[in-house]
């Protein structure tokens, strides 16, 4: 999963100097057959220095895009942005699909 990480500086919209950050080049190893693998560049201000804090944010952004996932779900298959779920009963309805 880990291809490589180094530092390089952005500069500041407010002109207030560089804003140092990390680059991370994450590529898929052995995708399925036919697939392309997935190729992710991420940027982090924090300085990672051991391939441990690299993967953990990479792994922070898989968690991520599952989260997002959840919640498009959520508001397209279970429409919860159009039902009104004032209550914890009505949410736990909205949610399994329970008749009332």
């Amino acid at each position: 999963m880990y291809s490589g990480h180094h530092g390089v500086g952005l500069h500041e919209a407010s002109g207030h100097g560089e804003q140092p950050v990390t680059g991370i080049l994450a590529r898929e190893i052995d995708p399925a057959v036919g697939v392309q693998p997935i190729e992710w560049r991420l940027l982090t201000n924090e300085q990672l220095t051991t391939l441990d804090e690299v993967v953990e944010r990479i792994e922070w952004c898989r968690k991520r895009w599952q989260i997002e996932i959840f919640f498009r779900i959520l508001k397209s298959g279970c429409r919860v942005e159009a039902q009104p779920l004032a209550t914890l009963e009505r949410l736990e309805r909205g949610l399994t699909g329970s008749p009332k």
